[in-house]
């Protein structure tokens, strides 16, 4: 695609099974216009979800390489403005989903009472992270 082609490039957990993340976090802000908007989550404590072999096109048939922190995803989108990377989930919701108590989690109210008390905050436990930014004009 030609430089610019884009006002916004969603991205979803699809980062971790690029060989080369820093070439194609560059690629993603290369073809966002001026003033477009980087739409990004990667996971960060999960875990392995791919393969060796593809066969289907599904998400967990690729290999799985990375993980990102906060820091990291800083590094990777220097070039973008107003960035923001956010965890999505907070430290219980991540002790949970690496639980067999995943099952009963969801179930209300369990699910009312997590997301009351689990605060997601940078720096901590979260299973994903959120990135946004802009690129400059």
């Amino acid at each position: 695609q030609p430089d610019g082609s884009y006002d916004c490039v969603i991205c979803l957990e699809v980062l971790e099974h690029v060989a080369d993340p820093f070439a194609a976090a560059s690629e993603l802000v290369r073809i966002l216009r001026p003033g477009g908007t980087l739409f990004l989550t990667v996971p960060f404590l999960t875990g392995y979800h791919g393969s060796l072999t593809s066969s289907s096109g599904a998400h967990d048939d690729y290999p799985d390489y990375w993980r990102f922190t906060h820091q990291g995803l800083e590094r990777l989108f220097l070039r973008l403005t107003e960035l923001e990377v956010q965890p999505l989930d907070g430290p219980l919701e991540f002790r949970v989903r690496s639980s067999p108590l995943i099952r009963l989690i969801d179930r209300f109210p369990l699910r009312q009472l997590v997301d009351r008390l689990d605060r997601p905050r940078r720096g901590h436990s979260t299973t994903r992270h959120l990135v946004t930014g802009r690129k400059a004009g």
